[in-house]
Parts: C-alpha cells; sequence; structure tokens
C-alpha cells in the first residue's frame, strides 16, 4: 500500500524544515581562512560573468586534479555578481543545496527500494547527520553539495529510464546530469559503478545491453579525467611530501571505510585536517574498530531480512567512497565531507531494521516513527551546536586544537589567522608549536620568516628563508619571499636572481612582476616590459597594463 498524498507531502516538509533549523546558524557565518581566500575572496577569476571569464574557470584546476570544478566556481561568479563578497549569501545557496540534496535523497530511495517510508527515513537521517556540517558550513564544501545534486538527480533519472519503459530522453537527461555532477567535483567518476548497480536493482541482474548503456558513462569519466590533467596547476608550492608506498596506502584506504563508520556512529571530535589516526590516536582506530565490526554484524542481519536492499546499500556506500582513493598519496585519507553521498548507503543498512508490518497504520507509524525522530532530533542538536564552530577562521582552529593539540595543522591555520590580525607574538608561538610537531618543515620556516619580517627583525626573517631554502631547494615561494627581502635592502641584484630562480620553477604572475619591478630599480627597461607582459598574460590587471603603456613610451 503507498502512502498518501498528504503523507508524502507532510514528509518532505519535515525534511526541508529539520534541514533548515538544523543548520540555521551558518547563515551567520563568515569566511574561513580554509581555501575561502584563494578561491573565493581573493579569486580575480570570479570577479566576472563575461564569456571570456567563464571559460576560464573551465580551462583552469585550482588546486590540483582534486580542483577542477568550474561549475562550482561559475555559481560563486553569479553570487559574487548579484551580492558581492556577501557570505551569508554564499553560506544560504549552501544550505539551500543540501536540503534539495535531502529530498533527492527521498525520491531516490523511495524509487529504488519501492518504500516510501524508507526514503523518508533516510533523507531525515541524511540531512541532520553531523558529518554533513563540514560541507554545509564551509563554503568550499559546496564542491560535494553540487556535485551530489547533479549525481543524484542523475540517478533518479536513470532508475526512471529503467522503470519507464527505457525511453532515450530519461536517460539523456541523466547523461546530461553526470556531466553537470563530473564538472562540479570528479568525485562524480563512481556514476558508471553505481548506474550498473541500478541496473542489477531494478532488473535482477547486468546484461549486455546494461553494459552497453554504461560505456559512455565511463567514456565520459575518462576524458573529465584527462581533462583535470590538462588543465592542471601545481598545487605545492614546496616539493610535495614523498608520496606512501602502494601498499601503506591501499592499508590506509581500507582504514578510512573503518574510520568514516566510526564517525557514522559516534560524530565526535570532528574538525577539518585529520591526522594519521591509526598511528597517532590508537584508543580512536580501536574504537572505530568495534563500531565498523557492530555494522558488519547489523550487515548480516540486515541481508537476512532484505539481501536485495542491503546489497545495494552495501555496494552504494562502497562505489561513492572509491574516488576518495587517490588523496591517501596526497596526505587526506580522512575527511568529514568524503562521508557525504556515502552516508546515504549506511543509513539505507540501518534502515532496514524499521518496522516493515502495519507500517501505515497509525500503530505502524508510532513504532517506526518515533524513534526515528528521537534519532533525528539527537543529530540534529548535535550539528547545531557543530554549525558554530564554523563562524570564522579562529573558532574553527581554536576548536580544532582542543579537539586534538597533537595535530599540527591547527596551530598553522590559527597561526596564519593571528599573524592576519597583527598579532604576531602570538603567531609566533603556534608556528612554535607546529614546528615541534613537524620539524624540519620548509613551509613553516617561510611563515616564520614572515613574521619576523613585520617585526622588523630582517636578518632572523632572512635566516628562516635561507632554512627554508635549505631544508627545500624547490620551494619557489621561498625565492620570491628572499627577492623581497633583498629588494628591501635594495640589493636589486640579488633580488632579480632569486626570482629568476622561481620562475625556472613555476611561471607565476608574482615572480614576473616582482622581477619586473626589480628590472625597474635597475634602470633595465626592456626586461621589466618583457615580464611586465608576461605576467599580464597570466593575469590581466589594470595595474599592470597601465605600467606597460606608461613604459612603452620611454
Amino acid at each position: 500500500m503507498m502512502a498518501k498524498h498528504s503523507q508524502v507531502i507532510l514528509m518532505l516538509l519535515l525534511i526541508v524544515l529539520v534541514g533548515v533549523a538544523t543548520y540555521l546558524p551558518v547563515l551567520r557565518n563568515g569566511f574561513t581562512n580554509l581555501d575561502d581566500p584563494q578561491l573565493l575572496v581573493n579569486n580575480s577569476d570570479i570577479r566576472s560573468m563575461s564569456p571570456a571569464s567563464v571559460q576560464k574557470l573551465f580551462r583552469t584546476s585550482y588546486g590540483g586534479l582534486g580542483g577542477y570544478t568550474p561549475l562550482v566556481l561559475v555559481s560563486y561568479a553569479f553570487e559574487y555578481h548579484l551580492f558581492g563578497l556577501d557570505a551569508g549569501a554564499f553560506h544560504a545557496t549552501n544550505l539551500a543545496l543540501h536540503v534539495l540534496n535531502g529530498l533527492l535523497v527521498f525520491w531516490l530511495i523511495s524509487l529504488v527500494g519501492g518504500s516510501v517510508g524508507i526514503g523518508f527515513v533516510t533523507a531525515l537521517v541524511f540531512v541532520v547527520h553531523p558529518l554533513h556540517v563540514e560541507p554545509v558550513a564551509w563554503i568550499q564544501g559546496r564542491k560535494d553539495l553540487m556535485f551530489s545534486f547533479f549525481y543524484l538527480s542523475a540517478l533518479i533519472a536513470y532508475v526512471t529510464f529503467l522503470h519507464k519503459g527505457k525511453r532515450p530522453v530519461l536517460y539523456g537527461l541523466s547523461v546530461l546530469f553526470f556531466a553537470f555532477s563530473l564538472f562540479s567535483k570528479l568525485g562524480a567518476m563512481s556514476f558508471p559503478l553505481v548506474a550498473l548497480l541500478l541496473e542489477w536493482r531494478v532488473a535482477g541482474r547486468i546484461d549486455r545491453r546494461a553494459k552497453l548503456r554504461s560505456l559512455p558513462l565511463w567514456i565520459m569519466s575518462g576524458l573529465f579525467l584527462l581533462l583535470a590533467f590538462m588543465t592542471h596547476t601545481p598545487f605545492f608550492s614546496q616539493t610535495p611530501p614523498p608520496a606512501p608506498s602502494y601498499g601503506k596506502s591501499l592499508v590506509t584506504f581500507f582504514y578510512s571505510f573503518v574510520f568514516c563508520v566510526g564517525k557514522v556512529f559516534a560524530p565526535f571530535r570532528l574538525f577539518p585536517g585529520y591526522a594519521d589516526v591509526i598511528t597517532r590516536h590508537p584508543w580512536q582506530s580501536a574504537l572505530s574498530l568495534v563500531l565498523f565490526a557492530a555494522l558488519g554484524v547489523l550487515t548480516y542481519f540486515a541481508h537476512k531480512r532484505k539481501p536485495d536492499d542491503t546489497t545495494f546499500a552495501v555496494c552504494f556506500f562502497i562505489f561513492t567512497l572509491l574516488p576518495t582513493l587517490p588523496f591517501h598519496f596526497f596526505g587526506q585519507p580522512y575527511e568529514d565531507r568524503y562521508m557525504y553521498l556515502p552516508l546515504i548507503g549506511v543509513i539505507l543498512i540501518l534502515a532496514q531494521f524499521l518496522p516493515t508490518q502495519r507500517r501505515n497504520s497509525p500503530a505502524g507509524w508510532l513504532a517506526g516513527g518515533l524513534p526515528v525522530m528521537a534519532l533525528a532530533i539527537l543529530l540534529g542538536v548535535r550539528s547545531y551546536g557543530q554549525s558554530h564552530i564554523w563562524r570564522d577562521s579562529l573558532s574553527l582552529w581554536n576548536h580544532a586544537i582542543a579537539s586534538d593539540p597533537s595535530n599540527p595543522i591547527g596551530y598553522l591555520n590559527r597561526a596564519d589567522v593571528l599573524k592576519s590580525k597583527d598579532q604576531y607574538i602570538e603567531a609566533m608561538a603556534d608556528y612554535d608549536r607546529a614546528e615541534r610537531l613537524l620539524p624540519d618543515n620548509a613551509g613553516v620556516a617561510q611563515n616564520k620568516a614572515g613574521v619576523y619580517f613585520k617585526l622588523g627583525e630582517f636578518d632572523k626573517s632572512l635566516a628562516e628563508i635561507n632554512r627554508a631554502l635549505k631544508i627545500d631547494p624547490l620551494f619557489y615561494e621561498a625565492y620570491i619571499s628572499r627577492g623581497l627581502l633583498w629588494g628591501y635592502g635594495k640589493r636589486w641584484g640579488n633580488a632579480v636572481q632569486d626570482f629568476t630562480v622561481a620562475l625556472r620553477l613555476n611561471r607565476t604572475y608574482q615572480a614576473y612582476y616582482y622581477r619586473a619591478l626589480a628590472y625597474l630599480e635597475l634602470q633595465d627597461y626592456g626586461n621589466a616590459v618583457e615580464d611586465l607582459r608576461a605576467a599580464y598574460r597570466i593575469e590581466p590587471t589594470d595595474q599592470v597594463r597601465d605600467l606597460i603603456a606608461k613604459l612603452s613610451g620611454r
């Protein structure tokens, strides 16, 4: 017996109201120093909606392969055009996307499992779970929200295509949404696997036609991966840390399943930039293993009750978590946002234990509804409180340090915040703490050099930059910093040498521009104009254009 239309409307309203109420604090939050300055606040590429500007967003990867998110940046540009740098507007969009995703989860699960009740429970827990605070409260979490919105839309179109006589227009709509999802984040590359999973769930098998239908999806995934490589820009200004062995990375990857499941059941100590919990927090690893084992037992009994639904849930969880594997080679194996879509699979496993008899009777709804609402309230209260932590950068990193005092990431980021507030003594104390946890790190030495410069201790600043370059001779930003320090002491020849080395390592706007200024001081106008033109090709600013025009008349 299907739920009545009035019941469905009530469910949809509850999902919306509970989702909005849970994350209402994010509307008062500001920007943080966690990628917001680079990708939004100081990103000149989103200041215009002109065709040329939009094309540049699709030609550029911001921060490595994982940074190819052109559709997200277009959304930033559109919001900037309407609201300027109003943090509340960006947070409101994130919240709206999350609530819409909750509605799509309800729709998808209702279609796949044929149960509106299971769809409602899954969507309700999905919108309130604390693991989703990071992608909702962090403006840069937009990429997870947007790719999931189009991903879920593509799945709904695909399963409708399978149910409705395989109409080509529905298949085409699914492919279109999949393309939008890929343009939002490469994590969407798992879609072909989930599409085959839907084929199996609906038809009970994956035949030759199903494989042929998946072929264009695999081709699209490969083409987008190639596009990400072609638009790749250097992510590390320092020499990248050595990649762990494949064996260690696979161990870490499999443990990430354990870690993520642990956070589903015990959503505490949530913050960005987790340390290697396997080696540094053995007690947390043990707890995660216990919770993972508990989920394994629950999965076994759920499979006995509903084998097809449970198999679908387990595979959905695994397939949607698979795209995080590459991040284990770049020091980011665990992040809350990685669970945005996979969480649906875990919730589905647990939902199999809801009462299945008399679900549409008052007694049935009471038996299944009260525990679900109680759980939603508990999770929602936790998420509501966690949302306040993202109010600003200082609040965020104070929480991260309090949660894990042995993690250098919190100290480094809080030091950057304190430095921006001209609290140099406090910033230096945090850099020192980070260096004790992360010895012989060129980036820490570079940051300490900047603080010493602000304090007027130029000899110490130079010593720290020299130390950074001794640790990492390929650290191009340190050469730029030392070039600026030479310029401050009017040693223009030394400045030109360091800017030249920086350009050999990475042809950046800053290195060309600063070398041009050094050439001007040396009255070498020909080389100065040449460098200014090179800088203008990278970033066509009015300042550089006017300077070129002024010098061209000499």
